[in-house]
């Protein structure tokens, strides 16, 4: 099974990958939604990329939410940081896509063969 990185570069970006808890990933996303002046989701979100900070921020697997889960929310994120760094933001705000995106990478990795 493939593990989700703890850092890796796009371009000249550092970007850092944590994996919190259900309440830290509530806590953030709070604090995201009150900077943006946006409501909060009723329950906090499997994963969220944060521009600002260069972070990618998925939850730890748990009930309700697996492995394979938890890395196709990588994949999504990973995405969004993908098209928030290259400015195009029409493509990152476009969850359709950023999804879809997110699946078939994570698809890729799953079944590639070496």
């Amino acid at each position: 099974m493939l593990k989700i990185p703890k850092r890796f570069q796009l371009g000249p970006h550092d970007v850092k990958v944590h994996i919190v808890t259900s309440k830290e990933m509530a806590k953030v996303n709070d604090a995201i939604a009150a900077i943006d002046g946006e409501e909060k989701d009723e329950s906090p979100p499997w994963g969220l990329w944060i521009r600002g900070e260069n972070a990618i921020f998925i939850q730890k697997v748990r009930v309700g939410f697996n492995q394979s889960q938890q890395l196709h929310t990588f994949f999504h994120e990973l995405t969004h940081a993908i098209f928030s760094l290259l400015n195009e933001s029409d493509l990152n705000e476009n969850e359709r896509l950023v999804d879809q995106c997110g699946l078939m990478l994570h698809q890729f990795h799953q079944t590639a063969k070496y």
